[in-house]
């Protein structure tokens, strides 16, 4: 069976009952992790004593019966059992598949239930296809969060954890937070240890105390070379944000905050001062007011909301096609920061 976008995180929280399997993936593998730990808990409900067990990807090349034979135990306690794999790709998808009919063939067989999580897979995937065409297996075909889905995972979190926040501190935190849903669980456990004993609601200041990550200022750096048409450094630090695993769609989204900010900023009309800026939601400081009017000079309004298209064409390009996306990225880096011609 086939969930995908809104429908996967519905199943993620209430998994149909007929359902044994289920393979979570994502471009942002922190958000499939989060859908298996929730269809986990789902499955073992409020059983103290569920067994739920990791295997790992290399452990199953080496062995593939081991799989089989922790599918098919049954706990001494009578306990719940789940057994868990994160794999890359394909490397193992033969086995798994195996595992999946299996399961489709004779329901009774396995003791245990079984979830995958895996990164970005092609559509045809043999994988993908496995627990897509199962009856009582699921592929859930995530995607990675939009900005909405930050700020209620904002909330959500820094609930849970007894604080408070208020709306100008998750405007400005899930802007800054970077595209990765791990980094983010990093960023607010982060935030939550430091508020702990605050006896108030987390404000923007202790955000910008706090929350300003390396990944944020490389990305900043890579839209500044952009929006000031330095193609070298441009280039120089997308390279840099690649090495170090910055996925595709966060530059994406850095680049359209950006251009979003700057129309913000136009529409406001010629003569505006910087207290202006701060009436926006979110503003833009007094400090940035002076490289924002100068990009502006740069940048004009219907330019910026051609931009602004290809930039949702390319963000959901990069939901749909993955890797593909990288090659897209650059191409506009180079269309968007290379010169003007002199006139």
């Amino acid at each position: 069976m086939k969930y995908v976008g809104a429908k996967a995180v519905a199943f993620a929280k209430k998994p149909g009952p007929s359902i044994w399997a289920a393979l979570a993936f994502c471009e942002d593998e922190g958000v499939a992790n989060d859908a298996a730990r929730k269809i986990v808990s789902a499955w073992v409900g409020d059983d103290p004593d569920a067994e739920i067990n990791s295997v790992s990807e290399d452990d199953v090349r080496k062995d593939p019966g081991a799989l089989f034979d922790a599918l098919e135990a049954r706990s001494l306690l009578g306990a719940k059992r789940v057994i868990r794999i994160r794999t890359s790709g394909d490397k193992i998808a033969t086995l798994l598949k195996e595992v999946v009919e299996a399961g489709e063939d004779s329901r009774d067989r396995f003791e245990a239930k079984l979830i995958v999580t895996a990164g970005s897979l092609q559509k045809k995937s043999k994988l993908r296809t496995a627990f897509e065409g199962a009856k009582n297996a699921a592929a859930l075909q995530l995607f990675p969060d939009e900005l909405g889905d930050v700020s209620d995972l904002i909330r959500q979190t820094i609930g849970e954890a007894g604080l408070e926040i208020d709306d100008m501190a998750v405007s400005a935190l899930a802007l800054h937070l970077p595209g990765h849903r791990r980094m983010i669980h990093a960023e607010l456990e982060k935030l939550a240890l430091f508020a702990r004993d605050f006896g108030r609601p987390i404000s923007q200041t202790d955000i910008q105390s706090v929350c300003i990550s390396s990944v944020d200022s490389n990305g900043d750096a890579y839209v500044a070379a952009i929006f000031d048409r330095d193609l070298p450094a441009a280039l120089a630090t997308l390279d840099r944000l690649t090495i170090s695993g910055t996925s595709a769609i966060t530059l994406i989204r850095a680049l359209q905050r950006e251009t979003q900010r700057l129309l913000s900023v136009a529409a406001l009309g010629p003569g505006v001062g910087p207290d202006a800026g701060m009436k926006l939601r979110p503003p833009v400081y007094r400090s940035q007011w002076d490289t924002v009017s100068r990009r502006l000079r740069s940048w004009p309004a219907p330019v910026l909301s051609r931009i602004l298209e290809r930039i949702y064409d390319l963000e959901h390009q990069a939901k749909m096609a993955g890797p593909i996306a990288d090659t897209a990225l650059r191409y506009l880096t180079i269309q968007m920061a290379k010169p003007l011609p002199r006139r």
